[in-house]
């Protein structure tokens, strides 16, 4: 932008000024659009573009300009990011106070992307060698029009704002046909508002005790990328969910969610309204007798995490963590983390002859975690694979222990949601902000120990499925008296489960599959196209 030299000199009319360095700006702005790195709001893109070249023809207008033109460009520029709305941000900023010194290091350097680094080299020397033969401004505001045209008059299957197509498919069978992203989910919330598993008419003949793993990071996704999905633990499960949606994308929801299982899924919102006393899963089982008790390999204090399952779960038992178990991580807020083994022996350790259901949280794989010993050394990202081979073995000897010991145990693994350690083109990698299905697609597994039969073969529940349905296989285990002399099948249990579609939410951003495609949107923002192939 250029100063008039006076007030009286500044001709009558002028069409616009040029864009000078703000060319670079949104150069570079158009580039991350176009690799799917930012959204792009034209309007308020082109409306910051006409204030920039506007023919003010007084100084005290150019001056004012010069002054407000950069918060503008920077607030515009966030605007357009995935990063969280502002006051989500200032949420987060609260937990950041919290964080290891060492942990914000490491999230600093996520953000450094080489690719993108190079390219803003490319274009500023581009533009600074060329800028006197070539007209920046026309190229820019002809790239404008460009996107403005693919935006809306390309096909939908190829529009800018189609971030990955996901590959899996399946019959919706809980919502009717609908025309819009929008009336699918009102559709699937009023469906849901009317599922319930009642417990009332169960009776349980012969007794046994319930074992809720609630892993907190672990996706399919994350098994994959670690090569771990192969690992031995996975053949000795009697039940695997391979389709199995967390409904969310953060531990707090997720654990509420879990512990009102007897209902269909709510809202986000809802998860902090009270519910319908049926709804609480743990509450069901203590009408069948079974005692509860809380297990965490945590203090349970970050997020307010302990409070919530407390206050929203209907959970009144306290966490039987021994403080003098030996510590095997420090977390990301600089807490301990306990031995998940150590603790799994002391839960094998129990030998009262009442049935319990038990809930056991662990963070063993949480973000930003810190291996205490030898590979302290690493960061949250290079130590997952072991954190995850070191939690998966701690697992397998519980399986082992509980074997040997002929207990009647009926244990399900339900991870809270997935780490999302490889990233995407939305969030970098460990972050969560949005609940993609590779993050809140999860590996569920159920073994029945003690049953009167051995296992046979692992038996995989391939269709979709949440919450509802691990109410529903409790209650048919309860009910057939698996442990004592079966009425039914495994198989039979299984294909009499209850299905549910993938729908997530955190309290900013919600992702469903939609006409075979998964879609997010942010907040009041329009519909766009997310998710992974697998």
């Amino acid at each position: 932008m250029v100063p008039p030299e006076s007030e009286q000199k500044t001709p009558s009319i002028i069409l616009f000024s040029e864009l000078g360095v703000w060319n670079l700006y949104f150069l570079l702005k158009l580039y991350l659009f176009a690799t799917h790195s930012i959204n792009f709001h034209f309007l308020e893109n082109i409306a910051f573009l006409l204030f920039i070249i506007a023919p003010f023809q007084t100084h005290f207008l150019y001056k004012l300009r010069q002054v407000v033109v950069i918060p503008m460009g920077i607030s515009l520029l966030y605007y357009d990011s995935w990063l969280p709305s502002f006051d989500k941000l200032i949420i987060q900023i609260k937990n950041l106070a919290s964080f290891d010194i060492s942990y914000l290091f490491e999230l600093s350097t996520r953000f450094f992307n080489f690719e993108l680094v190079s390219a803003f080299f490319v274009v500023v020397v581009c533009y600074y060698y060329f800028k006197n033969w070539i007209k920046f401004t026309s190229i820019t505001i002809g790239l404008f029009s460009y996107f403005l045209f693919m935006q809306y008059y390309q096909p939908e299957a190829d529009t800018k704002t189609q971030i990955v197509r996901a590959q899996n498919t399946f019959n919706n069978t809980n919502t009717q046909s609908s025309n819009s992203p929008d009336e699918h989910l009102q559709q699937f919330f009023s469906y849901e508002a009317k599922r319930k598993i009642g417990y009332d008419n169960v009776t349980m003949n012969q007794p046994f005790e319930l074992l809720f793993l609630n892993v907190c990071s672990l996706s399919w996704d994350d098994l994959k990328h670690t090569g771990l999905d192969t690992h031995i633990l996975f053949d000795k499960f009697d039940i695997m969910f391979q389709q199995f949606n967390t409904a969310t994308s953060y531990s707090g929801p997720a654990a509420i969610r879990l512990l009102r299982a007897s209902c269909g899924q709510r809202t986000h919102s809802q998860l902090y309204s009270p519910a319908d006393n049926q709804c609480y899963l743990f509450n069901n089982l203590a009408k069948l007798g079974f005692g509860q008790n809380l297990l965490m390999n945590h203090d349970g204090k970050f997020d307010n995490f302990e409070q919530y399952i407390r206050k929203e779960g209907g959970w009144n038992v306290p966490n039987q963590l021994d403080p003098q178990s030996p510590l095997i991580q420090k977390s990301f807020d600089g807490s301990p983390i306990y031995s998940d083994r150590s603790l799994f022996d002391q839960w094998l350790a129990k030998t009262d002859s009442k049935p319990s259901a038990t809930l056991y949280n662990t963070v063993s794989l949480h973000d930003g975690n810190k291996i205490l010993g030898n590979q302290s050394r690493l960061n949250s990202l290079e130590n997952f694979h072991p954190r995850l081979l070191t939690l998966l073995n701690d697992i397998n000897y519980l399986f082992e222990k509980i074997e040997q010991s002929g207990r009647k145990v009926m244990v399900v693994l339900v991870p809270e949601h997935g780490a999302g350690i490889k990233g995407d083109n939305l969030q970098l990698a460990g972050m969560r902000e949005f609940p993609s299905y590779n993050i809140t697609h999860v590996p569920v597994g159920v073994k029945l120990f003690g049953m009167p039969k051995g296992k046979e073969q692992t038996l995989n529940v391939s269709s979709p499925t949440s919450y509802l349905a691990i109410s529903k296989l409790v209650q048919q285990v309860v009910e057939k008296d698996m442990f004592g002399e079966p009425t039914s099948t495994l198989s039979a249990i299984i294909n009499s489960l209850p299905t549910t579609e993938p729908v997530s939410e955190n309290d900013s951003a919600t992702v469903i599959r939609h006409n075979g495609t998964y879609q997010m949107k942010i907040g009041e923002e329009d519909w766009i196209q997310y998710g992974n192939d697998n």
